[in-house]
């Protein structure tokens, strides 16, 4: 099985302010190490696309999204995948790489969206959505 994970990185930025004297650190994280490695272990394909990465590397088309059975949302925000810089900054279009997305999982791959800081923002998904019900209950 080829899977496709995508978000579970950030960057933390803190200022500290003493009196007069202000102090900036920062640091870097990646969240999905050891799910990685236990795909791996049990013979999967995972492909992980950071955070910032996503912007440009997430899937534009069904075919890109073809080779994985399975895609993996991890605290990533919509407006990640959604909203690319050429189309804020310049006024260009972009296809809805969403949209790509829902018809990858209507024609029969999996799709997990995992909770975390930044899960589910910029959408209003419920458990009654269309591709849950679609899912239907586990089988026995």
């Amino acid at each position: 099985m080829h899977v496709l994970i995508a978000g579970e990185t950030w960057v933390t930025h803190k200022v500290e302010v003493k009196g007069f004297s202000t102090y900036s650190t920062g640091s870097y994280a990646v969240g999905v190490s050891e799910l990685v490695e236990g795909l791996r272990a049990h013979g999967h394909e995972v492909t992980h696309i950071t955070n910032h990465d996503a912007v440009e590397d997430f899937p534009w088309t069904l075919s890109e999204l073809e080779p994985f059975d399975v895609v993996v949302l991890s605290d990533i925000s919509a407006d990640t995948i959604q909203l690319h810089p050429a189309s804020v900054d310049r006024g260009e279009r972009k296809p809805d790489r969403l949209r790509v997305l829902k018809v990858h999982v209507e024609q029969g791959h999996g799709l997990l969206m995992v909770g975390g800081y930044m899960s589910f923002s910029g959408c209003t998904f419920s458990a009654t959505t269309d591709l849950t019900r679609r899912a239907g209950p586990p089988s026995s």
